[in-house]
Parts: structure tokens; C-alpha cells; sequence
């Protein structure tokens, strides 16, 4: 009997070997024997040769019967799905929602760390490519401080299309953000004139935004309306306000 045992225990185990792909990173799944001394075989999900998640299981229990090789199959192939379902279950539980990478890029931010903020919104970007605030404020930042102007404002225009064509009810309170944004690309980018027009844009979901109206009274845009008891839209204070704009070298209209 032990005879018999030992022979099926020599018996050339088979190997498995997967890739798995999550958020972008490919992992190597491997499931082999652990050694000839033991009744073990184990399953290691690898990445650039590290080991990240290991499973084990024992085949003593089946090592002396006459279907061994079937039953150490199946054993592998279950190990081996285990192993990658387990590893891909914790990957996801272990990833950070879209807010948190967005709160750490402001805290940096507001820190004054314009690069590292830059750093965690690509990150967040790498996780959930197509959220438009996460794209917004990255190509805002890749104006001014990453000083890939092209990319950064063509990123924030991309934005503003991702939130035209959604769904949400609420994507009209983002537009002053995002308009914001672009307008900070055009200005690190030295085009003054596109970023009015896309402060002014902002205004229009928004005529009460702060950051906006601060952003205009710095460039000296903001003109004093002609009517005051007006609102600014009023086609009376617009049309006062192109004829006088006629004989300015500056025509900035909302």
C-alpha cells in the first residue's frame, strides 16, 4: 500500500499559469506542487516577481487512489481559481473611491503642493478614467503646474463634454468648477482671451461664483454693468454694454 502511495505521489503534477488585470496592472497567477518531500501544492499571485497572495491545500486525502491524476487536477484547477478570485476580492476592497483622491489632491492643493496633487488625480484618473471631476481639475493642474498646456486644457474641454452627455441631475452645480478650470489651463497656457470667455461661460450656469468673479477682477475684465438695478443678463445692461465695448480695445461680453 505504501508502495503504491509513494508511486502516485512521484506522479508530474501539473502547472497552471494566468494573467489577471485589475485597474490597469496585469498579475501572473501561478499554481504548482511545493515540493516532492510534501503533499502540497500551492497557488501565488505574482507581481514583477513579488509574491502578493498565496493559497495552500494538502493532497494527501486522494494521493493513493487510482484517479489521482484527475483528482489532482481538479484540486489545482479549484486552488487556482481560489487563489484569483480571492486576490482580485481584496484588490477591489482595498481601492479608493473617487472622493478620496479628489479630497487628497485638494488637501495638497491647498498646501501648496501643485505637482503631488497633480500625482494623486493621475492615479485616481488610472482608476476611473472617465470621471469628469477628476478629469477636470487634472488637466487644470496639468496647465499650470505639470506646464503641458495642450494636454491640460484639452483635458478640461473633455470634461466638460463627459458632463454634457451624463445623466446627472446635478451636473448643472459643476459647470462654474469645471469653466473655472479651463479657464485656469487657458491662463497657465498665457491665452487670456479664451480664458474669459470660459470664466464668463461659468457665469452663465452661475453668476454668483466667487472664484469665478475673482478670477475676472484680477484680469480686469469685469466691467461695472451700466444698469446696476439690473441683472448683468438683462438684455438692456448687454446691449449698453456693447456699445461701449465698441470704442475698447477690449470686448469681453458674457
Amino acid at each position: 500500500m505504501n508502495s503504491n502511495r509513494n508511486e502516485n505521489i512521484k506522479v508530474s503534477l501539473p502547472s497552471f499559469i494566468s494573467k489577471i488585470t485589475i485597474d490597469n496592472i496585469t498579475y501572473i497567477v501561478q499554481t504548482e506542487e511545493v515540493s516532492k518531500r510534501k503533499t502540497k501544492v500551492i497557488s501565488r499571485v505574482f507581481l514583477e516577481g513579488k509574491i502578493l497572495h498565496l493559497e495552500e491545500a494538502d493532497y494527501a486525502h486522494i494521493a493513493g487512489k487510482k484517479d489521482f491524476p484527475i483528482k489532482i487536477e481538479e484540486l489545482m484547477q479549484k486552488l487556482h481559481k481560489k487563489a484569483t478570485e480571492e486576490f482580485t476580492r481584496a484588490s477591489i476592497k482595498k481601492r479608493k473611491k473617487k472622493t478620496e483622491y479628489f479630497n487628497e489632491a485638494m488637501e495638497l492643493l491647498g498646501a501648496g503642493g501643485g505637482a503631488a496633487a497633480l500625482d494623486v488625480l493621475r492615479k485616481g484618473l488610472e482608476m476611473y478614467p472617465s470621471d469628469p471631476l477628476l478629469m477636470s481639475y487634472c488637466g487644470c493642474l496639468y496647465s499650470i503646474a505639470g506646464k503641458k498646456h495642450k494636454e491640460g486644457i484639452k483635458m478640461c474641454r473633455d470634461a466638460i463634454k463627459q458632463l454634457d452627455s451624463s445623466v446627472s441631475l446635478e451636473k448643472e452645480i459643476y459647470y462654474p468648477a469645471f469653466y473655472l478650470n479651463l479657464g485656469r489651463a487657458y491662463l497657465g497656457a498665457g491665452k487670456k482671451r479664451e480664458a474669459v470667455a470660459a470664466f464668463n461661460r461659468g457665469l452663465k450656469s452661475d453668476p454668483k461664483d466667487q472664484d469665478i468673479i475673482k478670477e475676472l477682477k484680477k484680469l480686469g475684465s469685469r466691467r461695472r454693468q451700466p444698469v446696476p438695478f439690473l441683472k448683468r443678463s438683462n438684455p438692456i445692461n448687454k446691449y449698453i454694454g456693447l456699445l461701449a465695448g465698441k470704442g475698447s480695445s477690449k470686448k469681453y461680453t458674457r
